[in-house]
This record gives C-alpha cells, structure tokens and sequence, in this order.
C-alpha cells in the first residue's frame, strides 16, 4: 500500500531542492575579467653610438587614416610611447603621425585571428604583423619586435629617429 504522506514528502523535498539549487546556481554570476582590446604597441627610439637609446617626441599628433575626426594623440607632449589601434574589420591599418613640423604614414599589414576567450568574455582579435610600410619624412626605420599582437602593454614595433 503506498503511503500518501511518504509521496507528498518526497514531491515536496523534490521540489524545494530544484527550488534551492536554482537560487544558489542563479546568483552566482560569471564576469569576464579580460578586457579584450589588441593594440598595437609602439615605442620610440634613436641609435647613439650604435646602441638603441629610448627616445621621447616633443609634440605628437596622430590618428587613423579614413578615421580623421577620431584624434588618437592631440599634439601630445614628451611621449615615448604609442598604442594604435588595429582594424578587427580588414587586413591592414594605417596611421598618420604628426611630429612636431614633419608628416609621416604607417601602413600595416597584418593577418587577424579570432580568438575565443571564454563563455562568460565571448571572442577577441588577435593580429599577426606580416609588414609595415612608412613614409620616411622624419622616420629613419622601423623594426617589428614582437609581431603577435594578443596583449595591450606589450612593444610590438619600434620606430627609429
């Protein structure tokens, strides 16, 4: 014979379990803690007595090309250091630096690789820096050190004076 009140019991466990578990399981919300930016890094630099000697750039101004109106540094003093940012959209960028009187473009060419962070982040681009072409009005070279663009403080390139 089954015993009613034994059945009631157990449906009613059930249902304040499933009820516990989901309020437990709800409340504790996943964030993503990545910031899922590339940026190119950019450092200056000049060769003294053929050593390879940081250099700071009294006044820059620069932005991307077809994106004018979007001011990446404003006539910014005493800088050492850029970060530009690559297109996610297409395979190359270019970027006009305004150093004090002189006008130079930057063109790179890169390879994008989408990159799955996670569940609760979604997915990032990657870069792989195949080329970089330069008008040299004040530039004398440029170097790629680290052509894997995956993080935001790291030198990927550096530009000679």
């Amino acid at each position: 014979m089954l015993d009613f009140h034994k059945i009631e019991s157990l449906r009613l466990f059930c249902i304040i379990s499933a009820c516990v578990f989901l309020l437990l399981h709800s409340s504790c919300k996943r964030e993503c803690d990545y910031v899922p930016v590339s940026v190119l890094g950019v450092r200056f630099y000049t060769i003294t007595n053929n050593n390879e000697v940081p250099k700071s750039i009294d006044s820059l101004y620069a932005y991307s090309v077809g994106l004018e109106d979007s001011v990446l540094y404003d006539w910014n003093r005493n800088v050492n250091a850029i970060r530009l940012p690559l297109s996610p959209y297409v395979d190359s960028s270019s970027f006009v630096l305004m150093l004090n009187e002189f006008h130079d473009t930057l063109k790179l060419f890169y390879q994008r690789q989408l990159y799955f962070v996670s569940e609760e982040c979604g997915f990032s681009m990657n870069f792989i820096i195949d080329s970089i072409y330069s008008t040299y009005h004040k530039i004398d070279s440029i170097s790629i050190i680290q052509p894997s663009v995956q993080a935001i403080n790291e030198e990927h390139i550096r530009i000679f004076f």
